[in-house]
C-alpha cells in the first residue's frame, strides 16, 4: 500500500521540524504500530508528543518506554479530560515550526514526513491538505476499502480558499485534523484550540477556525496517512447520554463560525449537525448502554422536541439519504420508527462486516 515514488534528503532546502501529535486513551492493543510508523519515517525531521489522556490499561506504561528508548519522543501524563483538551496539551508542549495530528489507532505512510518536508522546503505554507487511505481492522488484519486525494493546488489568499472551499468539501478533506499539517505560529497567534466542552465535531470546530485566518494554502496529492475504522465502530468510543448536549453546542459554534467566514457553507453546518444526532441515537445501541427500549424512545422524544433541531430540519438540504430519511422522519415525531431503523441498520452493518471476515480469513 502506498506511495511507490521517493523522495530524498538532498531534495530539502530548508529544514523545518515537524511535531506529531498523539492523544491516548487506552489504546494498548494498536499503539504500537501507530508510533511505529513515526519512528520508522524516512525523515528524521519530527517529534512526537504522546499525550496519555488517563488511560486506565497499560498505554501509559507504553508510551513511557518510547520515550526512554527515543529522544524525539516525549510522554505527557494528564488527567483524563478528552481527546480535545488532550490536543490542546501538545499545541501547548510542542516546539516544531508545523505541526500534525494523529489519533492513536491510525498510522503514517513511511515517506510522510520527508514529502511534507519537501512541500515546506519549496514555500511557507500555512496549512497543508494531503490523502489518506481508508482502512477497517478486520480480525487484526488492515483491509484497505478507499482513498480520498485531491490535485495538487495552492490558494494565496483566504477568499480563493474559501471560494473553493466546496470541493475539498466533497472528498471529505475538511472535517478531519488527521490529513492536515499546520503551522504552529498560525494556531497560536489566532489562540485556536480544540473545544474541550464539547465531545463531537471537535476536529471540525478546530478547522473552521483555522479556514477563517489561513491566507496560504496546499493541496498536496500525495496519500500519507491510514484512518482505520473498527468493524464495529471506534474502540474507545463509549455510550455517553449526556453526548447530546454536545452535538447541539457543536452546532451552534459551528454556526457562530462560519456565518462570520462563509454563510454559502451554512446547509454542510447543518447537516453535519443532523448526522451528529443521528450517531448519538444509533451509539444507544452500543453494548456499553444498559437503556430499555423505552428509556431509548423517551430521549428520543425529548430531541425530537429540541428547538435547534426543528429550527436545522426546516431549513436544511439534506446531503445524502441517510440525513433525508432521518429528517423526514423527526418532522413527522416518529421515534418508535428511527428506533427500529437504527436497529436494522446495525444488524444490516454487523452482518456485512461478518461475511468480509470470513472471506479474508
Amino acid at each position: 500500500m502506498g506511495q511507490n515514488n521517493r523522495f530524498h534528503i538532498a531534495e530539502i532546502k530548508e529544514i523545518f521540524t515537524i511535531s506529531i501529535v498523539i492523544p491516548v486513551y487506552n489504546s494498548e492493543k494498536l499503539l504500537g504500530k501507530s508510533v511505529k510508523s513515526v519512528i520508522d519515517q524516512s525523515n528524521n525531521n519530527w517529534e512526537l508528543i504522546l499525550v496519555n489522556d488517563g488511560s486506565t490499561d497499560n498505554s501509559g506504561k507504553i508510551c513511557d518506554e518510547y520515550s526512554k528508548s527515543d529522544k524525539r519522543i516525549r510522554t505527557i501524563h494528564i488527567e483524563n479530560a478528552g481527546s480535545a483538551n488532550a490536543r490542546n496539551v501538545g499545541i501547548e508542549k510542542l516546539t516544531g515550526d508545523y505541526c500534525i495530528f494523529m489519533d492513536s489507532d491510525d498510522f503514517l505512510e513511511q515517506t510522510a514526513i520527508e514529502r511534507l518536508s519537501v512541500i515546506l522546503s519549496n514555500e511557507k505554507y500555512e496549512l497543508v491538505f494531503y490523502g489518506y487511505f481508508c482502512d477497517t481492522l478486520l480480525d487484526n488484519k488492515y483491509l484497505t476499502s478507499d482513498s480520498r486525494s485531491a490535485d495538487n493546488m495552492t490558494y494565496i489568499s483566504n477568499i480563493e480558499f474559501k471560494n473553493n472551499f466546496f470541493s475539498l468539501d466533497a472528498i471529505n478533506f475538511t472535517h478531519p485534523v488527521w490529513n492536515k499539517m499546520y503551522k504552529v505560529e498560525l494556531i497560536r497567534n489566532n489562540n485556536i484550540l480544540f473545544p474541550e466542552k464539547v465531545n463531537m465535531s471537535e476536529d471540525y470546530i478546530f478547522n473552521l477556525q483555522v479556514y477563517e485566518k489561513v491566507s496560504y494554502i496546499h493541496i498536496s496529492s500525495a496519500i500519507l496517512y491510514h484512518y482505520v475504522s473498527h468493524r464495529y465502530g471506534s474502540i474507545t468510543t463509549k455510550f455517553d447520554i449526556s453526548r447530546i448536549n454536545s452535538a447541539h453546542l457543536a452546532y451552534k459554534k459551528s454556526l457562530a463560525i462560519i456565518e462570520r467566514w462563509n454563510p454559502l457553507y451554512i446547509n454542510q453546518v447543518e447537516n453535519e449537525y443532523v448526522k451528529n444526532v443521528s450517531v448519538y441515537i444509533n451509539s444507544m445501541f452500543n453494548k456499553e448502554c444498559f437503556l430499555s427500549f423505552k428509556n431509548k424512545r423517551d430521549i428520543v422524544k425529548s430531541i425530537l422536541n429540541n428547538q435547534d433541531l426543528n429550527n436545522c430540519i426546516r431549513t436544511f438540504r439534506p446531503v445524502d439519504y441517510r440525513n433525508k430519511i432521518f429528517s423526514i422522519l423527526v418532522k413527522k415525531r416518529k421515534a418508535n420508527l428511527i428506533l427500529v431503523i437504527v436497529i436494522l441498520q446495525r444488524f444490516i452493518s454487523q452482518s456485512l462486516s461478518l461475511k468480509v471476515s470470513k472471506k479474508t480469513s
